[in-house]
């Protein structure tokens, strides 16, 4: 979490992918949010690790990905 806490995004991920990998819903979480914040090919792959969170019931990728509405399309449409 200290790489969080510095917004190091590369070397969280590199802290969260085997935790991630391993499924934990945490890691999973919290790797997805290292992926977004890097640069938009890893962010594509963040929503994945979002969804296998909230599977394993993980409060905030739920919450996140409930409150996640397209950009694009604005609030005409939500994931």
């Amino acid at each position: 979490m200290e790489y969080v806490q510095q917004a190091r995004w590369h070397d969280a991920e590199q802290e969260f992918r085997p935790e991630a990998e391993r499924g934990n819903a945490d890691a999973m979480y919290w790797l997805g949010r290292s992926l977004e914040y890097q640069n938009f090919q890893k962010g594509l792959t963040a929503g994945e690790w979002f969804y296998k969170s909230a599977e394993l019931g993980n409060p905030w990728a739920m919450t996140l990905l409930r409150d996640k509405k397209c950009e694009f399309l604005g609030d005409h449409y939500r994931n």
